[in-house]
């Protein structure tokens, strides 16, 4: 090694190092993908509800199949699912109305801190839960 130049050491130590923050930043980029929280339909479907989007989709003029075909798109599901649970989600008996579901709907507008949604989502669940124990 003659005198300036870089130690063959020090190159293989910088070589290393970029590779290693390359696979560092893949890792942290599947991470970050498994980690992306999924939903089911019904939780898609109830969160629409509580952030009164439904209600937009109900102000475009639209027909019950038509919004069913609407919201088949955006959320990626089937279009007659869709219609019956558009059909029954304010019902008292609704099929959307589980306790994962609720819990979930907690949890995420406790996280947003949108306190008026959480407070409507944590009265549901708390409903579901009192007839789960009668």
């Amino acid at each position: 090694m003659g005198e300036g130049l870089i130690p063959e050491s020090y190159m293989l130590r910088l070589q290393l190092r970029e590779q290693l923050d390359r696979i560092e930043a893949l890792e942290n980029k599947v991470n970050r993908t498994a980690k992306k929280d999924s939903t089911s339909r019904g939780q898609q479907i109830l969160l629409m509800h509580h952030l009164g989007l439904l209600d937009k989709v109900k102000e475009l003029g639209l027909n019950n199949t038509q919004q069913a075909k609407l919201l088949s798109v955006l959320l990626n599901a089937g279009q007659e699912n869709i219609r019956k649970d558009l059909s029954n989600v304010e019902s008292k008996e609704s099929e959307l109305k589980l306790e994962m579901n609720y819990n979930f709907l907690v949890e995420l507008f406790g996280e947003l801190k949108l306190e008026k949604q959480e407070f409507q989502a944590e009265k549901i669940l708390k409903q579901i839960q009192d007839r789960k124990m009668k």
